[in-house]
């Protein structure tokens, strides 16, 4: 279960960007270290990146990065949640999860008026998850479950991962970019958690 991986030769082709600018992005710590994969090649070593990441990431930074400082945009990209609270009516006003979806997580815990941002992570991965059509709300409380008791150790390369076979599912959560598993099952979902912290902070921008 490996993301593919893009060279940096490819990755400044593919996106226009500098060797400058990648590397000054680093050093803002606008792209992770540990993103920065290094690779033994016939000319010596090579860098490379797990090319959705990275792709998602630089596509964020060009598109805000005339905004606001790249002192700001660190902060926003980073996987530190929000600190104020945020009202039950402003997850719905921005799409973050529908009424529906939203009424279905507060049977199962319960219903509050405003949440913590950690929590609002927990409701908009449920309410995507849901809108797969792949994995059923029991499934999903696993997740919730999961997320609550590790939230605070989510770094850079935590995925969250749900296998399935003959019927019977499972998630994984794992900070490790390799993960074999028996052909048997079947990968339904897969999100990297700090990309999906950094993408849901940008909706309350």
């Amino acid at each position: 279960m490996n993301e593919e991986l893009i060279s940096k030769k490819e990755l400044l082709k593919s996106t226009g960007i500098s060797y400058g600018q990648l590397y000054r992005w680093k050093r803002k710590k606008l792209i992770p270290e540990e993103w920065f994969i290094k690779k033994s090649s016939y000319t010596g070593q090579e860098t490379y990146f797990p090319k959705e990441s990275i792709l998602q990431r630089i596509e964020t930074i060009m598109n805000l990065k005339d905004d606001i400082s790249l002192d700001e945009l660190a902060e926003m990209l980073s996987n530190k949640g929000l600190k104020r609270k945020i009202m039950r009516e402003e997850l719905l006003e921005r799409g973050i999860v529908s009424e529906k979806i939203l009424e279905s997580y507060e049977t199962m815990f319960r219903h509050q008026e405003s949440y913590d941002f950690d929590r609002v992570v927990i409701i908009s991965l449920f309410n995507d998850i849901l809108n797969s059509n792949k994995i059923s709300i029991s499934e999903t409380k696993g997740m919730i479950n999961l997320i609550n008791n590790t939230f605070d150790n989510i770094t850079n390369d935590t995925r969250i991962i749900f296998i399935k076979s003959l019927g019977i599912g499972g998630w994984i959560l794992t900070k490790d970019s390799e993960i074999i598993i028996d052909n048997s099952f079947e990968k339904v979902f897969d999100i990297n958690i700090s990309q999906f912290i950094s993408n849901l902070k940008l909706k309350f921008d």
